[in-house]
């Protein structure tokens, strides 16, 4: 198991400021990496990659149904939150459960939340990529784009890790991972990991010196779409 910090919403003391609206009838481009924030809440992360009709982000980045989301420096409305896979966190109960009767801690395969877009909103890939979920392997060379690390890439070096993350001041365990050597920094959570062979998933947490990224496989995020 390995310890990490999330790198979902990059906080502030003010909620970030949305430039002028376009249009309706203006098109709104967004790709990986657009920084975007549900409503009113005082944070942003990243946008991820697009699948069966939805635009896909972290569930900690996007975590309520309903609520609208914004392309911050667009100034635009991208859509709305339609689904969220929820976080399982550790409770003291399970705790307990497991030291008395070896009952096993929660686990999550899933940080995801899908956002239904809106009519004039168009999802532009920001490198060549088959537009299909892949099963990684290690040594796979993959690119992602993030708010805040921008374009980088990277090595698969594990796709079977287990970590633990600080969730709202509460742990986490997820397992089924990909990790990956490359730069990750707050506000990176939520963009796409892909290959030359297709999506590899979506970045949710790092190391603490921002050089290894986890990230939720694109093949678990299909079957949870598929459901």
């Amino acid at each position: 198991v390995v310890e990490t910090k999330p790198v979902e919403k990059h906080e502030s003391e003010k909620p970030p400021e949305i430039t002028e609206p376009p249009a309706e009838n203006v098109v709104v481009r967004v790709t990986s990496g657009t920084e975007i924030r549900p409503d009113e809440r005082p944070w942003v992360g990243s946008l991820g990659y697009a699948m069966d009709g939805y635009l896909l982000t972290n569930e900690h980045v996007a975590p309520y149904e309903g609520e609208e989301v914004h392309a911050t420096k667009l100034g635009a409305l991208i859509g709305r939150v339609a689904r969220v896979a929820k976080i399982r966190t550790v409770s003291l109960l399970d705790i307990l459960l497991n030291l008395l009767f070896n009952v096993r801690l929660p686990v999550n395969e899933l940080d995801v939340a899908a956002i239904d877009p809106e009519p004039n909103v168009r999802y532009e890939k920001f490198t060549h990529y088959p537009e299909v979920p892949v099963v990684a392997q290690v040594g796979d060379r993959v690119y992602s784009l993030g708010r805040t690390s921008g374009y980088r890439e990277g090595v698969v070096t594990s796709t079977h890790a287990t970590i633990t993350v600080n969730v709202g001041g509460k742990i986490a365990i997820f397992d089924d991972c990909i990790e990956v050597a490359m730069p990750v920094a707050p506000g990176d959570s939520g963009s796409a990991v892909v290959s030359d062979r297709g999506i590899v998933g979506l970045v949710f947490a790092g190391t603490a010196d921002g050089t290894r990224a986890y990230v939720i496989k694109a093949t678990n995020i299909a079957r949870w779409l598929a459901r």
